[in-house]
């Protein structure tokens, strides 16, 4: 269930930011023997250099107070490290917003 709840955030963050028109999201898997790793990469345009280090802060948005209520990236992050144990990296990739779920091996 929390996997899917991140997921959700994860797709509903990407949504606001852009047109269906534009919009085209990866989403790739990797697993071996020491780590598992979902990426999630939307065509957005990536995140803005001064609010990536924010961007997974509670209440911190880039979207009008009436659209966003800055809790969808941080949500995700704390099921994610708390649920999971795991590592929540946001970064940019060629103009493309990147989120990268990592987890230990079991």
């Amino acid at each position: 269930m929390e996997l899917q709840q991140i997921m959700l955030e994860l797709f509903q963050n990407s949504i606001s930011k852009c047109s269906l028109e534009e919009k085209e999201t990866v989403i790739a898997i990797m697993l071996d023997a020491e780590q598992r790793s979902i990426t999630v990469k939307d065509s957005c345009g990536g995140f803005e250099d001064d609010a990536l280090e924010f961007a997974t802060a509670p209440y911190f948005t880039t979207e009008f107070a009436s659209r966003g209520k800055g809790l969808g990236l941080f949500r995700a992050r704390m099921l994610h490290e708390e649920g999971f144990r795991g590592r929540f990296l946001l970064y940019n990739d060629e103009g493309r917003a990147v989120v990268a779920l990592e987890y230990p091996a079991a």
